[in-house]
């Protein structure tokens, strides 16, 4: 669609293309000291401030005395009439669209055939808080909100740099996503950049109303259960990752920032590892690898141990758990399969719910479910135990929640078959796979080997500061 010179067709090609959108608001202006100089103005409610459009555009048009008598009426309204700080002359239909319902209104003055968009933003937005998924026990309270504007300005209050980048990309063809790749210059490797700049301009989509489809459509390996992208609500998170040399990226409508590319150490990775001491932070750390190692493990090594290598259990303790499971009609490997279901079920209803009542339904389920199924010989004391420590462990690492529950049936199913055996297949399995994974031309388990010296104490310990490098060899163009 073209723009025409004539006031009012432009109008009622607008009234007609937007005459089911009762939010579209169109405003007909006259100058007092030429009613024969006329505009439009068109905005979405609810985006623009009314005050703003008063302010900004219709005093400014109707009351002043100069513009009737200039030659090129529309550059003198955009340079000395209209208040706004940021006015542009648009001349494609599109762009036209996309800052109308960004919050700019669309100014058409009798006799031009390219409107003027004037910037009057004012979108309703929650105030900025902090993460309800990312609290954090020390340091910054503060989250992302829906809004990229205010995204982008907590990103810039951090890192006051002239070499920060804010590189802006529309996606989705019809959503007309606004969404911004941040990344520091000098410190960013350029090929990484690049080939990311290169990964956004080929999405080629609908729809994008969310970072996790972008996530998706950028993620190395599609079909493997591990991310190969960050994700984050805290500010203070994504300015340390491009500190790092990593790439974020922010789209509009969510507070959620997507980081890249992202290696496996850092699901063991914690905000609050840098808030405390280095000794508690480097304790912190050293749990959550055995309890990743607990969650995936510890069902197929008990299975293994009940059904074939007997021998690996102490006397006294076999003879416990084959006393408990006299009466259990279930198998050992049965047993861990449905309770482990069951409590993914619980824990998925309590997550659903309002965190209040969330919490009783996950406390009395379990312990109604579990002493209940206990008493009726359903399932034996031991697998009760193993399926409850397997499930907690598995929370300490949110992240990975997913990719574990997938391994961990997997790898009871492999012991369930060939013992112990089948637990080191699995393992090595999962290994082989971690290490077929590249993000951006980096290993995934880059970090989890380091070839630096001092590399390792930001990897399975937390150092003291003084140790620590900042910027990633493998990521960063200086080092």
């Amino acid at each position: 669609m073209k723009f025409s010179s004539n006031l009012q067709e432009n109008f009622d090609n607008f009234q007609n293309i937007f005459r089911d959108n009762c939010m579209i608001v169109f405003r007909y202006l006259e100058n007092a000291y030429d009613t024969q100089l006329k505009a439009v103005a068109v905005f979405a409610d609810g985006l623009v401030g009314a005050s703003l459009v008063n302010d900004y555009v219709v005093k400014p048009f109707v009351a002043n005395a100069q513009i009737y008598k200039q030659e090129d009426k529309l550059m003198f309204a955009k340079n000395s009439v209209l208040q706004s700080n940021d006015i542009v002359i648009v001349t494609d239909y599109d762009d036209c669209i996309k800052r109308l319902f960004s919050g700019d209104v669309i100014f058409f003055l009798e006799g031009y055939d390219s409107p003027l968009a004037v910037n009057a933003r004012f979108p309703a937005t929650r105030s900025i808080s902090e993460p309800e998924n990312e609290k954090a026990l020390k340091g910054p309270r503060e989250g992302f909100c829906e809004l990229i504007l205010f995204n982008t300005a907590l990103l810039m209050r951090r890192l006051k740099n002239d070499h920060l980048k804010l590189e802006s990309f529309t996606l989705g063809n019809r959503t007309r996503t606004p969404v911004v790749m941040a990344y520091i210059e000098g410190v960013c490797h350029p090929d990484l950049v690049k080939q990311i700049r290169t990964q956004l301009k080929k999405i080629n989509t609908d729809s994008i109303t969310d970072t996790n489809q972008i996530a998706e459509l950028l993620k190395a390996k599609p079909y493997s259960p591990f991310k190969t992208t960050g994700s984050t609500e805290r500010p203070d998170v994504v300015a340390n990752k491009l500190l790092e040399g990593r790439i974020a990226i922010i789209a509009d409508g969510t507070p959620q920032v997507i980081t890249v590319p992202f290696l496996f150490n850092e699901y063991f990775q914690s905000t609050d590892d840098y808030s405390i001491n280095f000794y508690f932070g480097t304790v912190s750390r050293l749990l959550r690898y055995l309890s990743f190692l607990i969650s995936l493990f510890l069902p197929a090594l008990y299975v293994a141990c009940v059904k074939f290598q007997h021998e690996i259990l102490p006397e006294k303790l076999l003879y416990s758990i084959s006393a408990s499971r006299v009466s259990v009609p279930l198998s050992a490997t049965m047993e861990l399969v449905v309770f482990l279901l069951f409590f993914e079920i619980i824990r998925e209803a309590s997550t659903r719910t309002p965190s209040v009542i969330g919490q009783t339904l996950s406390i009395a389920g379990a312990l109604i479910l579990g002493q209940t199924a206990v008493e009726a010989n359903f399932i034996s004391v031991p697998a009760i135990i193993i399926v409850a420590i397997s499930g907690l462990c598995s929370n300490v690492l949110p992240q990975m929640k997913g990719a574990m529950i997938l391994l961990r049936f997997g790898i009871l199913w492999l012991s369930s078959l060939i013992g112990i055996y089948g637990v080191i297949l699995g393992g090595a399995a999962v290994i082989i796979h971690l290490a077929d994974i590249t993000v951006s031309q980096t290993s995934y388990l880059n970090e989890m080997l380091p070839s630096t010296k001092g590399a390792w104490m930001d990897i399975y310990i937390r150092g003291p500061y003084q140790f620590l490098k900042q910027k990633k060899d493998y990521l960063s163009k200086e080092n």
